[in-house]
């Protein structure tokens, strides 16, 4: 990592570094993960540890705080995220752990032995020892259920969703008749196709996903239906100022106040939480796809991200290149999502102004080309 620290100085928040630093080490990426801090002095490397120690600290103090307020659900690991979606992250650790320890036998007793030892469950301990004991029934109860036949304990580690909420995920896409056939890469965002509103539908109550939409929708209420439009829109090249007056609008607002709550949304959370829920859904409904059926899948996730409606656009977006010019540029320039990054990166550097002027026409044209040489340090 080349910094601890968002722009403008802040450290980053203990939730926020270890989850970056949990991303080392994943699922059929090795057993071990390393996180380097870059440091260029000795006065640097002392802030980092005393960085690391602190968020060590307030980690552990997490932990207590959390299990002090599901007190009432720390017995009943299976059903504690529909309550508190905040232990989603623990009850994945255990069911990845148990897959990945090739579910041994006596496993509660050895997460129980690792737990005793973290810094944070003593201090559970020597505070509230009827807390911390109810917090280790929950967890043998738990790996009880994970024994149990056909878990899909697979699709924890690959949709970052808790176990609970994969098999909530299986039984509402099965009310919605969302198969792997459901999935269409040429017409999901189509606005004639009604598959998009079914399938907020149901991500619209995965625990891990909520909040995030119903801060989206407003209320308590969430809307599917308004979610979908919202996506497809995006994903379909309408501008933000657009998208802004036509849902995030309230009466009274003017045009600053509807687009900077269309921004803080948009990008805040919409476009992050539904490309998530999709692409954990594409897991956990297609996922018996034949490989090159499911590759051409694959990509629609990150269209929901970035904003656009093909491969093509989405490699220029990596690139840097703006979303409203992206899919024109794309188009222009043929299929060139096969391609290794690094050499859609060399297209785009000898791709002269006249290009993108053809493109994009030429006030759009001269100014994107400006600009992206500019950002990528060209001119």
């Amino acid at each position: 990592m080349a910094s601890h620290q968002y722009p403008y100085g802040e450290d980053m928040p203990p939730e926020d570094f270890w989850n970056i630093a949990g991303r080392a080490g994943r699922i059929g990426q090795g057993s071990l993960g390393v996180i380097a801090l870059v440091a260029d002095s000795v006065q640097k490397a002392n802030r980092l540890r005393t960085f690391i120690n602190r968020q060590s600290g307030e980690l552990n103090s997490a932990l207590i705080a959390l299990a002090r307020e599901a007190s009432d659900s720390l017995s009943d690991l299976r059903g504690i995220i529909f309550k508190y979606p905040e232990w989603s992250t623990f009850v994945q650790y255990l069911a990845h752990t148990y897959r990945q320890m090739g579910a041994p036998p006596g496993f509660a007793d050895q997460v129980e032995q690792v737990l005793r030892g973290t810094f944070g469950f003593e201090k559970l301990r020597v505070q509230n020892s009827a807390l911390a004991n109810k917090l280790l029934e929950g967890i043998h109860t738990y790996a009880d259920y994970l024994q149990e036949p056909g878990q899909p304990l697979k699709l924890v580690d690959s949709t970052g969703f808790s176990l609970q909420s994969i098999k909530g995920v299986f039984a509402a896409a099965g009310e919605q008749k969302i198969t792997s056939a459901t999935w269409n890469a040429q017409s999901l965002f189509r606005n004639d196709n009604q598959t998009l509103q079914g399938m907020m539908g149901v991500l619209l109550h995965v625990p891990e996903l909520r909040e995030n939409f119903k801060v989206v929708t407003g209320g308590n209420d969430p809307d599917g239906q308004k979610l979908a439009l919202i996506v497809k829109d995006w994903v379909n090249g309408v501008s933000v100022s657009e998208i802004a007056s036509r849902y995030f609008k309230n009466e009274g607002d003017d045009v600053t106040k509807s687009m900077t709550n269309c921004g803080k949304n948009l990008f805040g959370k919409l476009t992050q939480t539904a490309s998530w829920g999709l692409g954990a859904l594409l897991s956990i409904t297609a996922g018996d796809l034949p490989e090159d059926q499911f590759n051409v899948l694959r990509n629609l996730p990150s269209r929901v991200y970035y904003g656009v409606n093909n491969d093509s656009a989405i490699a220029l977006r990596l690139l840097g290149v703006p979303r409203s010019a992206a899919t024109p540029l794309a188009n222009s320039m043929g299929n060139i999502f096969e391609q290794p990054i690094t050499e859609i990166r060399e297209a785009l550097k000898a791709l002269d102004e006249t290009k993108w002027i053809q493109a994009l026409g030429q006030r759009e044209g001269r100014t994107y080309h400006k600009v992206w040489r500019v950002l990528e340090g060209l001119e």
